[in-house]
């Protein structure tokens, strides 16, 4: 809770009340309170968009008060000011993950590690127990930004145009310091998977991200009863890596988005390294036991290995599920295809096992290649029938990440979108659709109920999803994507 935030406004409150009722001798001390509490929020919490108008008002109010006195017009001006801060804490919430707790009938731990060959950080999120959650999870909590204010610093570099090292200031983003995922450092995994083998997942993130910027789904998913493997690609997209001999890489936006040569570079870098963490996966006892110290008893169910990712990690989870037969399954949030659409289109890059796509409306119109048309040929050139293409309406490409959830407001003015509230709900959706396809494809090992998530979903269908490929005995129309001028 940002403590110093809500003190500022519950302050601010009382201060303007004092003015308009001209007690000064008492405005004089809350107003110097107001000054420490901004001061101390901005070195302790950072500042948030949402608390400008409050500070706006404030600025105003306070030098009308100590040129002239009190006005009761301004004062009254600095109260709707406030007022409309409070709302917007209101709407958009506190910089934490609490209005999106883990959908499933499992709490989330959490593990780490390199990998043996490339020394890729790895984060592993696997269900526990709710109790054991709720006892732990205070003291073995985990910071979100994993190498601190390096991982920040990654972060604010991908504000920046493609083509320009210009971004906006780290001190933009100083409020996402304190964030906690509300996993379970080394938790214990439930005893549910002491029977029955638990499903490996590897989930690949995208351009500018990180193996916690997309910790809500990997947290929906392991909470489902998966372990979820997400690893930070060296090949120059992850926010930010070190190697083994202390050299720092952050993420930055000098180079071209559709720099072709570039992204069949990291393409393979990126296979590579998935490849490598795979091998380890098939290592299991020696990964699980004798590296993240799990149970003896624990074993994974290598015959429903299942690779995902979002955006450039989606084309990357689609390349390798194409080229290794140890991945049974597939899906993808808004896979960009731009590194292999060529050979797409002409019909000789597809699966020949389970896939689903969840596209955001907003999404393909803006990439510089036919990307809708793409897609659709990879569904039609696949050969397993089970296959899903979803499309998610009036949402974009962020609200497949943490930001939507951490910082929507930001968000929305840094990306040009028009504000909106219930995005926590919106970023949860996509998990529900894909554990629904996994579950109706028999990839769920019934570790949780298809049909409470269903049930939600359908209440969002009318308004948000639109399905152009859904598996099973379904009414399909053509879905065409908003034409958007770029």
């Amino acid at each position: 809770m940002r403590i110093c935030e809500r003190l500022q406004y519950l302050i601010g409150v009382g201060y303007y009340t004092h003015s308009i009722i001209e007690h000064h001798y008492s405005q004089y001390i809350l107003f110097g309170t107001i000054i420490l509490l901004l001061v101390l929020g901005y070195i302790i919490e950072g500042l948030r968009m949402h608390q400008f108008p409050f500070i706006l008002g404030f600025l105003v109010q306070g030098i009308v008060f100590l040129i002239n006195g009190s006005n009761i017009v301004v004062d009254i001006i600095g109260l709707i000011f406030t007022s409309f801060s409070v709302v917007l804490l209101v709407l958009f919430g506190e910089v934490t993950f609490n209005r999106s707790k883990a959908i499933g009938p499992y709490e989330v731990g959490y593990k780490e590690f390199k990998t043996q060959k490339y020394d890729n950080a790895v984060s592993v999120y696997y269900p526990i127990n709710k109790d054991h959650h709720k006892r732990m999870v205070g003291r073995n909590n985990v910071s979100w930004l994993r190498d601190g204010d390096k991982t920040l610093l990654g972060i604010a570099k991908a504000s920046g145009s493609y083509g320009s090292d210009k971004h906006v200031s780290i001190q933009v983003f100083r409020h996402l310091r304190k964030v906690m995922m509300n996993v379970v450092q080394n938790g214990e995994i439930d005893v549910d998977f002491y029977n029955k083998p638990i499903i490996p997942l590897v989930y690949c993130h995208g351009l500018s991200s990180n193996r916690t910027m997309h910790s809500g789904t990997c947290k929906d998913l392991a909470s489902s009863g998966y372990m979820v493997f997400i690893l930070d690609h060296k090949d120059g997209t992850s926010s930010y890596t070190y190697d083994k001999d202390g050299k720092e890489n952050y993420y930055h936006s000098r180079d071209l988005a559709y720099d072709y040569e570039l992204r069949r570079t990291q393409m393979k870098i990126r296979e590579q390294e998935i490849e490598a963490l795979i091998d380890e996966i098939y290592d299991q006892e020696q990964l699980l036991q004798n590296q993240l110290k799990f149970p003896k008893q624990i074993k994974l169910d290598l015959d429903k290995f299942i690779c995902s990712g979002h955006s450039f990690g989606g084309i990357t989870a689609i390349s390798v599920s194409r080229a290794d037969a140890r991945v049974k399954a597939c899906f993808t949030l808004d896979p960009w295809l731009y590194a292999y659409h060529k050979e797409i289109n002409a019909g000789e890059f597809f699966l020949e096992k389970p896939y689903m796509t969840c596209s955001n409306e907003l999404f393909h119109p803006v990439c510089l290649f036919e990307s809708w048309n793409t897609l659709k040929d990879l569904h039609k050139y696949t050969k397993d029938q089970r296959q899903e293409n979803v499309v998610f309406r009036h949402a974009g490409h962020l609200h497949q990440c943490d930001l939507i959830s951490l910082i929507p407001m930001e968000l929305y003015v840094l990306a040009g979108w028009r504000p909106r509230t219930g995005n926590d709900q919106i970023y949860q959706a996509y998990s529900m659709l894909c554990l629904s396809f996994l579950s109706r494809i028999g990839f769920s090992n019934n570790t949780f109920d298809a049909t409470r998530y269903e049930k939600k979903l359908s209440s969002m269908e009318r308004q948000f999803i639109r399905y152009d490929i859904r598996y099973g005995d379904y009414e399909l129309q053509e879905y065409k994507p908003p034409a958007i001028k770029i």
